[in-house]
């Protein structure tokens, strides 16, 4: 059978990856193969985020979050994120001292 098997409760196989064991028939999971999982951040969803809404979203996720295994990327997302609240804050000002002008000009 192609895919995820299930109903053998010793091993779990795929079309790509070799032979894993399984607990109890539950796929052991890990979310990336270990020389993946030090990369850089990139095309990640948060990468746009502003400083205010990663720190609520780090705090309402805190206890899903494996902060050790992913330091590095916190790390990375919180610098993108302040870059990007710095940027939002030039943009306000500028529109508002743009459309100001154009409104009274």
């Amino acid at each position: 059978m192609q895919g995820f098997d299930v109903s053998n409760n010793d091993t779990i196989t795929t079309s790509t990856r070799a032979t894993v064991k399984s607990y109890n028939g539950v796929y052991q999971f890990d979310a990336e193969p270990p020389h993946i999982l030090h990369s850089m951040v990139k095309n990640n969803p948060t990468s746009g985020i502003t400083f205010p809404s990663l720190l609520s979203l780090l705090y309402r996720k805190r206890t899903s979050i494996h902060w050790k295994r992913y330091s590095h990327r916190i790390t990375a997302l919180l610098c993108l994120s302040i870059f990007n609240s710095f940027l939002s804050l030039v943009e306000y000002i500028y529109l508002h001292v743009y459309l100001y002008l154009f409104q009274y000009s």
